[in-house]
């Protein structure tokens, strides 16, 4: 039997003793069992170093449990058992001598009286054995118990925490196999196991160290993400049991003793009911959350993908849930967690922060301007191709937009609404569709470029950028004095000077329409423009909720 299918049959072991098999399953362990010897003595020796190291409140990973190769001397074989039971049934009597009792010298010695005991010596060998297997199992399990300090984790990072009972946990510390928890009063702190698997921990929590792949926990949030090493990572809670099968989740105890546990990516084993209870088994897979009662009622739930925080960095104050980056936030100042600052824009005549909206447009700058004073927005600049390519970087890029009139009409930020035409007709920017949280306001002839490498510059180790996601569009309340009763324009979306979107001729009647581009690691410079179609009237070209795809490697 392979590695894969004996850790498959530890499994299904760990689910009949947990009372939590299915019938299916109850059917295939049943076959394992009578098709391999193999798998039957793997049966007796993982039930036996189980049961012993259950009465010692202790317990290990699957993969240190030995698998015995070579039983020859106790053979498991099923004819053999069913032989030994039948001569155990008719094996004949056997005469012994009972011991002479002497109790005085006086005594007259007299031959001693023969009785017959029924006698057998299948049943002696078969208890010398047992008692031969106990004391081997008693020394085994004595060099498996844990030493008093044996180390199961170490603290990797942590922000503002708080422990109770004396506990003052700093980057660095080892934490312990013990049955006294830690508790966690206030702050977030990340550790990894010895086996691999890397735990995020949000307070109040309170939790303890079964092993180096098991953790019992009374309440808290926990964020697990478990490397191949370390596959079989449990968390255990008053209502639920969380077994790992290569996967990211998270786990959520409530005060009550109920349980939330959401699976983010691969496939974990839920076993929900408490110590006591009949328990039942459930597959979860990715995107997929359920609520565990602490009577073992299992629920689905819907699935919140910023549930838990996944990943902390202390050095840089950074703490993210899985949340994009938005772009409306880095033009003005922001880390791109945090709210934008509504009606602030880098002007296309000096680079600088500005916003008022000229009336009847203005000529914009013909040369790239560099923004110094945001390090996540390497410049800006007005589209057109009346002259050539127009530069679109800092290292040179350029790209040949359509000839424009060189015209714009407002800097390039945030906005949530304008006022068009008259200075006292203002209207909400919004696009059809689409149920903004920010929307990157750009009319027409207008260009912006980010650096990316900056922006990783602020992103822990193992984060990275995965895409651009937007909804671009003319805002449905734009109106003109000329005439023009439904707006056009050309978007743009480029990385280092090469095309990824180029769309020409879009129509305010088309509402919304939603790009992702994927992010290599190579790429540095993304830019985002929108240049007249037909004419440059109207064109309150928009970017909604513009935003970077990040993801844990």
């Amino acid at each position: 039997m392979n590695n894969l299918n004996m850790r498959h049959l530890h499994e299904l072991i760990v689910l009949s003793m947990e009372a939590a098999i299915t019938d299916q399953q109850a059917v295939e362990l049943k076959q394992l069992l009578e098709s391999s010897e193999t798998a039957r003595r793997e049966y007796v020796n993982f039930i036996t170093t189980l049961s012993v190291l259950r009465d010692h409140d202790f317990s290990y990973p699957e993969t240190i449990l030995p698998a015995v190769t070579d039983l020859s001397d106790c053979s498991l074989n099923l004819a053999l058992w069913n032989a030994l039971l039948e001569q155990e049934q008719k094996a004949p009597q056997v005469e012994i001598q009972k011991p002479v009792n002497v109790s005085a010298a006086v005594q007259e010695a007299r031959p001693a009286e023969r009785s017959l005991i029924r006698y057998n010596k299948i049943s002696a060998l078969i208890a010398f054995a047992s008692v031969a297997a106990l004391f081997f199992m008693i020394g085994y399990v004595n060099r498996l118990l844990p030493d008093p300090k044996t180390s199961a984790a170490v603290v990797t990072d942590l922000i503002d925490t708080q422990w109770g009972d004396g506990d003052s946990l700093q980057q660095g510390a080892v934490m312990y196999v013990s049955k006294r928890p830690y508790e966690l009063k206030d702050g977030l702190v990340k550790f990894q196991l010895n086996s691999g698997a890397e735990i995020i921990v949000e307070s109040p929590a309170r939790f303890r160290f079964q092993s180096e792949n098991r953790m019992y926990a009374d309440s808290g949030r926990f964020y697990a993400k478990v490397s191949d090493r370390a596959i079989g990572f449990t968390i255990e809670t008053p209502s639920s049991s969380v077994i790992d099968l290569g996967t990211e989740f998270g786990v959520h105890i409530l005060p009550s003793g109920d349980s939330e546990v959401y699976l983010y990516r691969g496939k974990a084993s839920l076993i929900a009911g408490r110590q006591d209870q009949s328990k039942s088994s459930h597959i979860l897979e990715s995107s997929n959350a359920r609520f565990v009662s602490m009577s073992g009622r299992v629920n689905h739930v819907e699935f919140r993908p910023m549930q838990f925080v996944q990943q902390i960095d202390s050095a840089k104050n950074w703490v993210w849930k899985g949340q994009n980056m938005d772009l409306t936030s880095l033009i003005t100042g922001g880390n791109g967690f945090d709210a934008p600052q509504d009606s602030q824009g880098i002007d296309l005549l000096t680079g600088q922060m500005n916003w008022t909206t000229a009336e009847k447009g203005q000529q914009g700058a013909r040369d790239y301007l560099s923004v110094p004073y945001n390090p996540y927005v390497d410049g800006v600049f007005v589209p057109n191709g009346e002259n050539g390519p127009s530069q679109v970087s800092s290292a040179g890029h350029v790209y040949s937009f359509p000839t424009t009139s060189n015209a714009y009409y407002a800097p390039i930020g945030p906005r949530s609404e304008v006022a068009m035409v008259k200075p006292d007709n203002v209207r909400a920017l919004t696009l059809k569709g689409c149920q903004a949280q920010s929307i990157l306001c750009m009319h027409t002839n207008a260009g912006i470029t980010f650096d990316l490498d900056a922006i990783r510059e602020t992103l822990p180790e193992n984060v990275a950028i995965k895409s651009f996601t937007a909804a671009y569009g003319i805002s449905d309340t734009a109106i003109v004095d000329s005439g023009q009763s439904d707006p056009d324009a050309d978007f743009f979306v480029l990385l280092d000077g090469q095309p990824k979107l180029c769309r020409k001729n879009y129509r305010k009647t088309e509402g919304a329409v939603a790009v992702e581009i994927p992010i290599q690691g190579h790429d540095r410079f993304l830019t985002l423009a929108c240049t007249e179609a037909t004419a440059n009237a109207a064109d309150w070209t928009l970017f909604a909720d513009p935003a970077l795809v990040l993801e844990r490697q």
